[in-house]
């Protein structure tokens, strides 16, 4: 979901594929499919999208989050690119943050603890009915968010998030200044545990989740940006064979080209 303008689309993709997509939207919110917009954010031609396609994220309850990842430009696509304009997580962060009319801050992003620094950016909220974000890092501590994120950037429910959320709340409520972000985690609580009914775990979570939005970052590398230190700790790894995986940068700059399930030559 790069765009949603045709004559930006076709500038990127070569033609318009706008309507394509949009139907594509409304077939997966007619059947409830838990979705993640993907957007590729290229420097000076889709900024301006960024306010419109995180507002879609936020409307639409069968979005669960949104990815952002910066352009490279590698490939038959980007090598042709022009002009190469690359964005750092911490420039993605501010475009988003500024085209958000006040909803995303920057200092609601982490850098995932799997990855180097560079690389990635993360941010979770819960929304209210007013439309409205709350940051988790409002709830909770900013060291602790990164204990959840110890193993990936999935958010899975344990007895110490469920500590940390309860002392959240607590604490919201003795300082008397956040009705709104107490208002979502109550949302919240009645959307998981509604009077009258017994779910379990897996329905519980189902409906928990269309209340709740993660925003994603992600810078990849290319020829002009590449550092052997981000490579190494590079957590996405893409299989080569049956024995050996390779990180994905690296991948897209040396070996996708060898790939013949990616790549044929005239």
């Amino acid at each position: 979901m790069d765009t949603l303008r045709p004559e930006v689309s076709r500038r990127i993709h070569g033609r318009d594929l706008c309507a394509d997509k949009q139907r594509a939207l409304e077939h997966l919110q007619r059947f409830g499919v838990p979705t993640t917009l993907l957007m590729v954010l290229v420097g000076g031609v889709n900024e301006e999208d960024l306010g419109l396609i995180l507002e879609l994220c936020w409307k639409a309850d069968f979005v669960r989050s949104l990815t952002i990842q910066t352009m490279t430009y590698t490939g038959q696509g980007g090598g042709q690119f022009l002009p190469r304009r690359h964005l750092s997580v911490e420039a993605a962060e501010r475009l988003l943050a500024a085209a958000s009319g006040g909803r995303v801050r920057r200092s609601d992003f982490m850098p995932l603890p799997t990855a180097h620094p560079l690389c990635y950016g993360v941010a979770y909220y819960l929304t209210d009915e007013a439309g409205g974000a709350h940051s988790f890092l409002d709830l909770v501590a900013r060291d602790e968010a990164a204990r959840w994120l110890a193993d990936g950037y999935l958010i899975h429910p344990t007895d110490e998030l469920e500590e940390a959320m309860r002392r959240g709340i607590d604490r919201l409520w003795a300082e008397g200044g956040h009705p709104a972000s107490l208002g979502a985690v109550k949302r919240l609580l009645a959307a998981a545990f509604p009077a009258g009914e017994r779910l379990d775990l897996h329905e519980r979570q189902r409906r928990a989740e269309r209340l709740v939005k993660t925003v994603y970052i992600h810078a990849h590398m290319d020829e002009d940006t590449f550092e052997v230190g981000r490579a190494m700790r590079c957590p996405d790894q893409v299989p080569v064979n049956a024995e050996r995986l390779v990180g994905a940068c690296s991948y897209n700059l040396r070996y996708r080209q060898q790939d013949p399930r990616f790549w044929v030559t005239p």
